[in-house]
């Protein structure tokens, strides 16, 4: 794997009121101490029967000296156990070779922490190796960044040798759970993959997501500011302010703002408690996911 992607010192490589129904009967979390990876108990509805998630999947080369976006494409998330239940795990196949993507933990290979994001980098084999970062402040959904390097030798049927994926998943809000008037706000934290930062490009993270959730006029609009690089503190603005838009549609986020950044999003937990997303912007060369709490009660 070429380690140029990321700047990485510890890791060879490589985030107001609102009416309407849903409550939290019969709903359980509990937070455990190892990694920072909570322990989820589903939600005692239909919605929570099933593990939902899509994936931006990138490829991209920088055969040129500089990183270009290929294509991208946004698919359901495949399940990484017959159970569907496993908020912290999932699939990928690229070509003939299947990654299954776990949350990583305390005692994992090259295992960090970055706010609530954990990192590490897996050695899968074969040529193939995949790095993770996972966010972990929500209850009810995760999110993060997964790359995927892939031997050509070992798997020649892999369309490319390299790809970026940016993910999130959980417990969707029953549609007839999610908000029909009025403005809900969300804070969060997010991850954002920057290829123009440098020639190598890089990977920063941010503790200043904020949206704005208006289920009057089905407008959903928010930023990401002040994204850090994992590595040095301060090196990486992607820009100094990122916007994001996207109308909602029962307990799904969609849209393209005016600078080509296409948002897929998706409201999480009783009551549209949370909100969490992918994005990428294929002229502007950056991608990231992010997750959010509602800022009300």
């Amino acid at each position: 794997m070429n380690a140029k992607f990321f700047t990485l010192t510890a890791i060879s490589l490589l985030a107001l009121s609102a009416c309407g129904g849903g409550s939290d009967s019969g709903v359980t979390t509990t937070q455990s101490t190892t990694g920072g990876t909570p322990v989820i108990q589903p939600i005692s509805n239909k919605y929570a029967d099933t593990v939902s998630g899509k994936v931006i999947v990138e490829h991209s080369d920088d055969d040129k000296g500089s990183w270009e976006i290929f294509d991208y494409q946004i698919s359901d998330l495949g399940s990484a156990d017959s159970s569907k239940k496993d908020l912290n795990s999932f699939k990928i196949t690229s070509g003939k070779t299947t990654y299954v993507i776990k949350i990583p933990k305390q005692g994992d290979n090259d295992f960090e922490t970055q706010n609530s994001f954990v990192i590490n980098d897996i050695d899968m084999g074969n040529g193939n190796e995949v790095f993770n970062v996972w966010g972990t402040n929500l209850s009810y959904a995760r999110y993060g960044l997964v790359y995927g390097d892939t031997d050509r030798k070992q798997d020649p049927n892999a369309k490319y040798s390299e790809f970026y994926g940016m993910f999130h998943q959980g417990y969707l809000t029953d549609p007839a759970g999610v908000p029909t008037t009025g403005v809900v706000n969300y804070t969060g934290e997010a991850v954002v993959w920057n290829g123009k930062a440098s020639k190598d490009g890089a990977t920063g993270v941010s503790k200043n997501a904020t949206f704005t959730a208006n289920f009057s006029t089905k407008q959903f609009t928010g930023n990401i500011k002040n994204i850090v690089d994992i590595d040095t503190d301060n090196k990486v603005k992607i820009p100094d302010v990122l916007n994001l838009s996207g109308k909602i549609t029962g307990n799904k986020i969609s849209g393209t703002n005016a600078d080509g950044t296409v948002l897929d999003a998706a409201f999480y937990g009783p009551n549209a408690k949370e909100v969490a997303g992918s994005f990428v912007n294929k002229n502007k060369v950056f991608e990231g996911a992010f997750g959010a709490k509602r800022t009300d009660k």
